[in-house]
């Protein structure tokens, strides 16, 4: 009974990673934040990854100083996440990147 559930939950969570229901936010702390925002602006521009990614993405400045908040929502999110973090780690390799996962979850019966 406990492995069908188990089960159940892998496959919804899938499906939500999958669907329109991904959310990211990466929070980038760096000295170089403003140097890092920047580049994120250039790197989602490109005209192959808005075709290949086509999510909803916010870029702005954190709370704190030195940090950048990004929004990703949309089919692709937790890959243009992956490809955010990899531009800000080759930027300042001393960035701390946390990725923060938001996904809608349902009951299962």
């Amino acid at each position: 009974m406990k492995v069908l559930e188990l089960r159940a939950i892998i496959k919804e969570e899938i499906k939500n990673i999958l669907t329109e229901d991904a959310f990211r936010r990466i929070v980038i702390t760096s000295q170089k934040a403003k140097e890092i925002t920047k580049e994120l602006e250039i790197f989602t521009k490109r005209p192959e990854m808005k075709r290949d990614y086509p999510v909803k993405l916010t870029i702005k400045p954190g709370v704190k100083p030195d940090t950048v908040v990004v929004d990703i929502a949309g089919p692709g999110a937790t890959v243009m996440g992956t490809k955010l973090s990899d531009v800000a780690k080759k930027l300042d390799k001393s960035a701390i990147v946390k990725t923060k996962m938001e996904i809608k979850r349902t009951p299962v019966k």
